[in-house]
């Protein structure tokens, strides 16, 4: 148990946060999302520009972890807390608000947290697959580094398919849009197919 957040007051944020995505009260899915995370010990830095400092640092760092262990994520087992999932899911939700809500630098950086929190645990639930894929993102973003975040995607694509993430569709395409960047575009093609039969097989 999370002290002050009990499972069933995580499922109840969770469902107002993602209601929040759906009515576009986009910033007070945030603040939703963020007071939720804040009694779970995730906080974030209350500035854009304090934002953009963590995001840097933080993003720097877990390149360099991916770089001295690449196969780390191909040894984490699947993640079957319910606690776990519903804090993903929550801070997915709050990362949706924070784009559409024009908080670019903050939907970067709760990507870059989700992230460090599979780290922490050592497990990958779905939703961490996804953002292990969304961090090549955050990376050409932050560095302008387009041909290093394959290094993310490619072991990314892998844990999706692992933990049978609904997500796989949207890490195939983000793997064939980065996949350009270092390798001939016809190589991209197959991606992009393999991420049509995964969408249509999921329904």
């Amino acid at each position: 148990r999370v002290p002050g957040l009990d499972e069933s007051a995580r499922t109840a944020q969770e469902i107002r946060t993602r209601c929040c995505v759906a009515t576009g009260e986009y910033a007070r899915g945030i603040a939703l999302g963020m007071a939720a995370l804040a009694k779970r010990g995730i906080t974030f830095p209350d500035t854009d520009e304090a934002c953009q400092v963590a995001l840097l640092q933080e993003s720097t760092e877990l390149d360099r972890w991916l770089e001295l262990d690449p196969d780390a994520f191909d040894r984490m087992p699947i993640d079957l807390s319910q606690e776990h999932r519903l804090i993903d899911a929550l801070m997915t939700q709050a990362q949706l608000c924070a784009i559409y809500g024009g908080r670019p630098i903050l939907y970067s950086l709760i990507i870059a947290r989700i992230v460090s929190e599979a780290i922490q645990r050592d497990a990958l639930t779905p939703a961490a697959t996804f953002m292990i894929c969304s961090f090549a993102n955050v990376w050409s973003v932050a560095t302008g580094m387009y041909r290093r975040v394959m290094r993310w995607l490619t072991p990314g694509v892998r844990a999706a398919e692992r933990v049978g993430s609904s997500m796989l569709p949207e890490c195939l395409a983000l793997k064939g849009i980065y996949l350009v960047h270092s390798r001939p575009i016809d190589e991209a093609s197959p991606i992009y197919e393999q991420g049509i039969a995964a969408g249509l097989k999921l329904g």
